[in-house]
């Protein structure tokens, strides 16, 4: 998750460098100067695998073989496809970097507001259990007594 999180921040360094005209090889090499937390490594990794001529599909299918996320998943198989197809990736990346932004603040607003229903349903089940104690602990009684002076009224 936390490697996830930086992602995006990555992918637009990538396309900012790709947009100076860089290769995406040596926009991601430039790129894994940059902080990412917990995917620095991983990002690290990959730029030394292409500084020793390995093929950028190749690096990021190995990249997405050490992180097995679903979003890393997407991520590579639209830049890998992108790249194929040439033309300009650095708004490939940028559209990417956006749609996972995005996607990450959906997951996190779908988190709040389950975190929400939840708290409403522990509240409601200790009122439920506090209604239960007053009428156990008060009422009950008193009916049981009212009952009981009925009786020797007849």
């Amino acid at each position: 998750e936390k490697i996830e999180d930086r992602l995006p921040d990555f992918l637009r360094d990538v396309a900012e460098a790709g947009r100076f005209g860089m290769t995406l090889p040596d926009a991601i090499i430039v790129a894994s100067r940059g902080r990412y937390g917990l995917l620095t490594e991983e990002i690290k990794k990959m730029a030394s695998q292409l500084e020793w001529g390995v093929p950028v599909a190749t690096a990021l299918r190995l990249f997405e073989e050490r992180v097995p996320t679903p979003l890393v998943q997407r991520v590579v198989s639209i830049v890998t496809r992108a790249n194929e197809a040439g033309g300009n990736v650095a708004d490939v990346l940028t559209m990417v970097a956006h749609d996972t932004r995005e996607a990450q603040l959906q997951v996190k607003g779908r988190e709040i507001q389950m975190l929400t229903y939840l708290t409403v349903i522990y509240i409601s089940f200790g009122v439920f259990l506090v209604t239960i104690y007053i009428m156990a602990a008060i009422f009950l009684p008193d009916m049981i007594t009212a009952g009981v002076r009925g009786r020797e009224l007849l």
